[in-house]
């Protein structure tokens, strides 16, 4: 009983979604113009044709057609060059084994199939190719499909914040402050001082001193020489009155 279920159930699974495994098994219409293909009705999708055998790239809109009824699938392609005839058996057949490969279920019991091509030697190419693919006529409305964009998020900057603790003391900030930025002291200033006198020293050794004749610096000490002037230093004046005034002293009156 669960063996005539299991076939039942798989010969409705053949006719729903599909009886086609290769390409051979395949059969197809054939029609041409001259100018771009104009879809027939409104309710299809298109799914891009590639060559190869690597399958096609999965698409959102095939995605949701794939419970839908599939009543025709039109492959369209195109030659621009009189060369073009002779690959187009070997590169419809790639394009539709990808097709199969990729998407097995759009190939339904009662699904029909065509080859239109844009046939026209120094065509317009760049205008056929966006016309090219698998146009996949759906029974009913095709479902609707939001687009969903790729969003590039901006790159994150990281920033480090720093922030002052309560717990450090006066003293420690004086003592950092001092740190940066040390107060200027006498001995600060001492190897200043001392690398400035270097500095003049080497000045005066690079430059080579003048010889003058002995005449002449024996002249400029003199000219040099600052004017001395002697000032006689005031003796104290003794009033001589005072001296007359001062009493005299008497002898003693000695007895006889």
């Amino acid at each position: 009983m669960k063996s005539l279920l299991s076939s039942i159930l798989f010969l409705f699974c053949l006719s729903s979604f599909g009886q086609v495994s290769s390409f051979d098994e395949l059969e197809f219409e054939m029609d041409s113009t001259s100018g771009t293909y104009k879809a027939n009705g409104k309710n299809y999708i298109i799914i891009k044709s590639k060559r190869g055998n690597s399958g096609l790239t999965k698409t959102a809109q095939a995605d949701a057609v794939l419970a839908a009824e599939i009543t025709e699938i039109v492959l369209v392609y195109s030659e621009t060059e009189p060369s073009d005839i002779a690959e187009r058996e070997e590169a419809n057949r790639e394009r539709w084994e990808n097709l199969l490969m990729t998407y097995p279920e759009l190939f339904q019991f009662s699904t029909t199939y065509k080859n239109v091509c844009q046939c026209k030697n120094n065509g317009d190419a760049e205008a056929f190719k966006k016309s090219q693919g698998f146009y996949v006529y759906v029974n009913g409305d095709v479902p609707k499909v939001e687009e969903t964009k790729e969003v590039i998020a901006a790159p994150v900057i990281a920033t480090t914040v720093v922030k002052s603790t309560q717990s450090e003391t006066p003293a420690a900030a004086k003592t950092t402050n001092a740190e940066v930025a040390p107060p200027v002291t006498n001995e600060t200033k001492a190897p200043v001082k001392a690398a400035v006198a270097v500095g003049t020293a080497a000045a005066a050794v690079a430059t080579p001193a003048k010889v003058t004749p002995a005449k002449e610096v024996e002249k400029e000490k003199t000219e040099e020489a600052p004017m001395v002037v002697a000032t006689e230093e005031e003796t104290p004046v003794v009033d001589k009155t005072a001296v007359a005034k001062a009493p005299l002293k008497k002898k003693p009156v000695v007895a006889a």
